[in-house]
């Protein structure tokens, strides 16, 4: 899954990369070597910690691992951004946050990534008793980001297997 979404962004050299819900920093140690600074956030101190383990000498090199909310940061100060990404976050967003207060974290996404800058927005289509990964609701999350101003540039289905488990994944690359 990893390996699919760095092929998206490849074919170029980002600046400041922002990543929202580094978890472990797997994806993040994936983006080191095409960004100049990778800021990776994550609510979650444990998390954070064992992505900076994770990362070893790369985090000295050119990424920052921060516990932070994204509903709290500072995307103006800290800012701007060539590239955003949202790998498996949105919908827990949408699970904490109502709808009006995301679209307002979209819209300061927009102001704040430089123009031709991108965003990657990733996430799980789950079944019927996924209620956070509603197909519908993924889509949703999806529109949003189109519809505060990001322009759709690639759009596809990636599916997988992980523990015996087939899953697909809904993955929108903006501009």
């Amino acid at each position: 899954r990893f390996a699919h979404l760095q092929s998206l962004l490849d074919a170029r050299r980002y600046g400041r990369a922002l990543e929202i819900g580094c978890a472990s920093g797997s994806f993040t140690k994936r983006l080191a070597p095409i960004c100049d600074l990778v800021v990776g956030l994550d609510v979650s101190p444990t998390a954070v910690r064992r992505a900076t383990g994770r990362l070893g000498s790369e985090a000295i090199a050119n990424v920052r691992v921060v516990a932070a909310n994204i509903m709290d940061y500072d995307l103006e100060t800290q800012g701007p951004f060539v590239l955003v990404v949202l790998s498996e976050t949105i919908y827990s967003l949408g699970w904490l946050y109502p709808l009006f207060e995301l679209a307002q974290l979209a819209e300061r996404f927009l102001l704040t990534t430089r123009p031709g800058g991108r965003l990657l927005l990733a996430n799980t289509y789950g079944a019927e008793k996924d209620w956070l990964l509603r197909p519908y609701l993924i889509n949703t999350y999806r529109d949003l980001f189109h519809n505060v101003g990001f322009q759709l540039e690639h759009e596809g289905t990636f599916r997988g297997t992980k523990n015996d488990h087939c899953f697909e994944v809904l993955v929108s690359l903006f501009r």
